[in-house]
């Protein structure tokens, strides 16, 4: 009887978990959004930058795995909800080797910390855990760009440079010396664009993953620009 009783509370503080996991994500990675501003592109004339693919991944685990782990096991030691007893177990691992756990999140959070990619009036940065300071490549050494949509319907643009890739597709801009693009932040791919195909730099537009697009037409007035 004490666990059916139990139930109800469970579900209910389950729930209250997955909005706590939410809300908490979302304050940290908008600090961490507000400290790459701060501490990475401090002092430069940034249009926009992006983490890398590989960065968020490595935030996922320290932030979102583990508050996901911690709320779980405190709903199995308040409600003993079963579904939960695999996060309980986990934290109790987690405790035992806090040391190295803490280590590990550690260099995983500096990894996605410092592995963004910017762009500037003059060029594009890319910074990583080794190079946190980045660098620079003038827009004429860039050899090339991809874009389109992908089956999902998401943009992606990508720059072709000294053999990397520096995909973006959803950046933060500078709000505070590029204000045009707070309200149509897209249009700043398509004035970098302009200005890259200005300087005949070779674009691959898979025009016909246009169909795909999921962006009301403010946005996509400026992507069609781009993806031509």
């Amino acid at each position: 009887m004490q666990t059916n009783n139990k139930r109800p509370l469970g579900c209910v503080l389950m729930i209250i978990a997955i909005i706590a996991v939410l809300v908490i994500s979302f304050i940290l990675f908008f600090l961490i959004d507000f400290l790459q501003r701060a501490f990475l592109l401090s002092g430069e004339d940034w249009i926009f930058f992006e983490p890398m693919p590989y960065a968020m991944k490595f935030l996922i685990f320290p932030i979102v795995i583990l508050l996901m782990e911690a709320f779980g096991s405190i709903v199995y030691r308040i409600a003993g909800n079963p579904s939960m007893k695999s996060a309980y177990s986990f934290m109790n691992f987690i405790t035992k080797h806090k040391v190295p756990v803490t280590i590990i999140c550690v260099l995983m959070i500096y990894i996605g910390f410092t592995g963004i990619s910017s762009v500037d009036s003059d060029g594009v940065t890319r910074r990583s855990a080794l190079n946190p300071v980045g660098r620079t490549y003038d827009l004429e050494l860039i050899s090339s760009v991809d874009t389109g949509f992908k089956r999902n319907g998401d943009f992606y643009y990508i720059i072709n440079v000294d053999g990397k890739k520096l995909k973006f597709n959803a950046p933060t801009v500078n709000a505070e010396a590029y204000p045009e693009y707070v309200t149509n932040e897209y249009k700043s791919f398509s004035d970098f664009d302009e200005k890259l195909m200005a300087l005949g730099i070779p674009k691959n537009a898979d025009t016909s993953s246009m169909d795909n697009a999921l962006y009301d037409e403010s946005v996509m007035q400026y992507l069609k620009k781009v993806v031509s």
